[in-house]
């Protein structure tokens, strides 16, 4: 990693397009310490060849070092933009999005500007509806030129209905975008309806989705890849759960080990009684899958200092790791802070 750094350093100098891809890449990729990252940044910012995507990436690293700067980020960023191209506004929509700032990240396009395309009238609508603007939401979506298909059209202003206090109208909308969903032959609108109805508390129309998905065998593996991401955004742990115990009985995905584990992880995290001797069979000996996995719970967050994670792991008729495992339990209690009591405990320490 030093020898890649002192590398990118020295093209860094560079005032082309070769200089500033070197910048990106080093601060994109982790390889600057903290404490050398300010400079790096700076120089990113001041380069002759920055784009608006490499200033966005700066934002980001900036942040990265001290939340707290995320205000004069903001403004910094929204001065910067607000008077650029369409493009360039929508990738900073994009990430003002990401971060929280769902305010400003609305105010950067127009409602003219967001029926251009599919993506950004959708982000528009995305944000127009966490911030409650059911006004302008229903005004745009009266409109004949939107690029989104009628199914979503219907759901986004059921919702929008329902919120305003016009409960049947919205509740009529919502029947006839599942239909709308449910007829076509590819499972992608269903998914996505049912995730978005998901997404609105509306769980019997949930359940009924999920349902008709797991009977649709040969589709319904790629539909839930679409359904159970989308429904954490919810932040609602129990109806996750719920969907994962309806797939989990189905019989053709009974033996789905990804399923499986989330419904175990769900049913640790919720304290529901689930089969241990179960889920430490099922743990994987595969150390790229565990190190992501691993990853996923160690991503740094506001006020996050570390992750609490439970490893199940089998136990031989000694009564110690078996080898398949081994590896594993090693690498994480490497980093653990109770990794050497870890060992001990399984009586790795000698092994």
């Amino acid at each position: 990693a030093a020898e890649v750094r002192d590398l990118l350093r020295g093209l860094s100098a560079r005032p082309d397009e070769l200089g500033a891809g070197a910048l990106s890449s080093a601060i994109s990729t982790g390889l600057v310490p903290p404490n050398e990252l300010p400079g790096w940044i700076a120089s990113l910012r001041a380069h002759p060849k920055k784009t608006p995507a490499i200033l966005l990436l700066a934002d980001a690293a900036e942040l990265s070092l001290d939340p707290n700067n995320q205000p004069r980020i903001v403004a910094d960023l929204l001065a910067r933009v607000q008077e650029g191209p369409v493009p360039e506004r929508f990738a900073a929509m994009q990430w003002l999005s990401s971060i929280g700032e769902t305010d400003p990240a609305a105010s950067l396009i127009s409602a003219d500007e967001a029926v251009a395309n599919a993506a950004t009238l959708s982000l528009w609508l995305d944000l127009h509806t966490q911030l409650g603007k059911w006004d302008p939401t229903l005004a745009i979506l009266s409109r004949s030129d939107l690029p989104i298909p009628g199914h979503l059209q219907k759901l986004y202003k059921g919702r929008a209905l329902k919120m305003s206090g016009r409960t049947d109208e919205g509740d009529a909308l919502f029947e006839e975008a599942y239909a709308e969903a449910s007829a076509a032959e590819e499972i992608e609108p269903l998914a996505q309806a049912i995730a978005y109805l998901g997404l609105a508390g509306e769980d019997a129309l949930l359940e009924r989705g999920v349902r008709e998905v797991l009977s649709r065998q040969d589709q319904s593996v790629e539909a839930l890849r679409a359904i159970l991401p989308a429904l954490q955004r919810r932040r609602d742990a129990r109806v996750v759960l719920s969907v994962c115990e309806l797939a989990a009985a189905s019989p053709h995905l009974a033996d789905n080990l990804t399923l499986l584990n989330d419904r175990d992880y769900l049913r640790i995290l919720l304290d529901v009684e689930t089969d241990s001797e179960a889920v430490a069979l099922r743990s994987s000996a595969n150390p790229t899958q565990s190190v992501q996995r691993r990853g996923r719970l160690l991503r740094r967050h506001e006020g996050k200092t570390h992750a609490v994670i439970e490893d199940f792991v089998a136990l031989g008729p000694d009564g110690r790791v078996a080898s398949a495992e081994r590896a594993r339990v090693e690498l994480f209690a490497a980093d653990a802070r109770d990794g050497d009591a870890a060992l001990r405990k399984l009586e790795l320490g000698e092994a």
